[in-house]
Formats: C-alpha cells, structure tokens, sequence
C-alpha cells in the first residue's frame, strides 16, 4: 500500500515511504509525487518547507533558491520579492552604497566630491580604484576647477561670474574667488580670470565686466586721473 506524503514531503509512486523537499524546493499539499522548486523572488532555506519564503529586500532570489544573493557595492534594494541582480538600484546620484546587500544608500558622498550615480565609496577620484583592480572609476570624482561641490553633490555647482576657481576638490561657494582687482571674470565655471579690465575703467575686484559702472567692483575712471587697461585703483594725472 502506497504511503500518503504529508506537506514538505513527497512520495514516488508505488513507495510507501515519504521523502523531504529538499532545499529550494517546497510542497504545500498531500499526495505529492515531487516538490515544487522554489520560485524567483523566493527563497526555501530548509528541507521539508511547506511555503516559500519572501526573497528579503537588499537580495535578489532566482528559480530554486535556498540562500538568497546580497545585491552588490554600489547598488541596493529597498523591495521584496526581487528576482534577479537588475532587481538592485544603481546607488543614487550623490550618495554612495558601501556594503553588499544594502536596502538604502550608505549615506551622501562628501563635499568636494562628485557621485554621478552607483558609487561604492563617499570620496571617489577617477581612475583611482580602491579595490586594486586597476579599473576606472567612472561614478565620481573630486570636484573640478571652476566649480564646487557641497557634500551629497550630483551635478557640479559653477563658480558665478565675477568669480574663479583654479582648484580641484572645492566644496562651498567661498572657495570661489573673487575676480582680481583690475581683472574681470567674464563667464561662469571659469579657472582663471577672463582679462584685463579696458583702458578708462578701474576694477576693484569681483568684476564680471571689463567696463564696470556699478561702483561696487568698479566704474569709470574719475576726472583728474588716469586709468591704463588692468587698472584697480586710479591714478592721479
């Protein structure tokens, strides 16, 4: 007489012993002559599992699973229920993703430093690999010349005009210098200073124009005085 398998069991026909699921596998009913493989996005750990388990979120758990996967560095997953690696999120634009199987970003990447997206450490400087695999690092970099980068950056902040920055790795808007006295600083993002301020004007600093009139970084040159082009103070005929 044939045995009846229980649930987590299965029995071959004509046996009249059960066997478990084995591990991957599950079986939720009676009479069973196999087990059902565990299903993506679940995971069966044990022998003799009656249900699937959900694949936890910062994992992913393809067909037959017993040990779900941790999503790797520089990704996360914040979902149940994921089935396979493309499951996992890039880490976001500005934040950084340092441990495998992270359900969150590890936190923002810090100033002076730019994260494009899927970085695996808070400080990135490309082509400089922290694992030693001598691969470009393509999701960040120090910040670049002519522009600053507060902590948690994702797009680079320009320098506005009247201003510089001839630094790489600057992260606050007063490490944007002001223009020269006698130089103007025409453009935003700029690493060094535009020109020379022109002949009849004074450029006492932070200029955007090389004929400023707005008395506050420079104006025409006064009557009774001289002003050569690159002037920051004038001079006396």
């Amino acid at each position: 007489m044939q045995n009846v398998s229980e649930p987590g069991h299965f029995s071959l026909n004509g046996s009249v012993a059960q066997n478990e699921c084995d591990i991957g596998s599950y079986n939720p009913m009676y009479a069973q002559s196999e087990c059902t493989e565990c299903e993506p996005g679940f995971y069966c750990p044990l022998k003799a599992m009656t249900d699937r388990l959900p694949c936890p979120a910062g994992k992913y758990c393809g067909n037959g699973s017993y040990v779900p996967i941790d999503c790797p560095l520089g990704t996360y997953s914040n979902s149940t229920h994921q089935d396979g690696i493309d499951d996992c999120l890039s880490c976001l634009p500005g934040y950084y993703c340092d441990g495998r199987g992270a359900t969150a970003p590890s936190g923002v990447c810090k100033a002076g430093h730019i994260c494009f997206g899927g970085a695996l450490i808070p400080d990135p400087v490309y082509n400089n690999d922290p694992t030693g695999n001598k691969t470009l690092i393509t999701y960040g970099d120090l910040c670049h010349a002519g522009f600053y980068c507060p902590a948690g950056t994702a797009v680079m902040v320009a320098c506005p005009r009247g201003t510089y920055n001839p630094d790489i790795g600057k992260s606050s808007l007063s490490d944007c210098l002001p223009c020269d006295p006698g130089q103007y600083c025409a453009d935003t993002n700029l690493t060094a200073t535009t020109g020379s301020c022109d002949p009849g004007y004074y450029c006492t600093g932070g200029a955007y124009l090389p004929n400023p009139i707005n008395n506050s970084t420079g104006d025409i040159c006064p009557q009774h005085h001289v002003c050569p082009g690159g002037t920051d103070i004038p001079k006396t005929c």
